[in-house]
């Protein structure tokens, strides 16, 4: 078993969430901690740059706001 020293204020906020999740402090924390499955065969920064890609919204699809909306209140 390994130990982490964390302060006394940290210690008792994992805790307490811990409990409200109702699960062991271990299994809480390691819920944070990306499993060689979850993550990406490229690596985390391909995996996060991935996920900007995927959120990204074309400027030119429809939808997209008409440059005179946006300045309007400039002219």
């Amino acid at each position: 078993m390994v130990s982490i020293q964390l302060d006394d204020k940290t210690a008792r906020t994992i805790e307490a969430a811990a409990i409200v999740a109702g699960v062991s402090i271990s299994d809480f924390v390691s819920s944070f901690i990306f499993s060689k499955t979850s993550m990406s065969s490229k690596g985390p920064w391909e995996a996060i740059e991935k996920q900007f890609v995927d959120l990204s919204v074309d400027a030119n699809s429809t939808g997209a706001f008409p440059r005179s909306d946006i300045y309007s209140d400039h002219d």
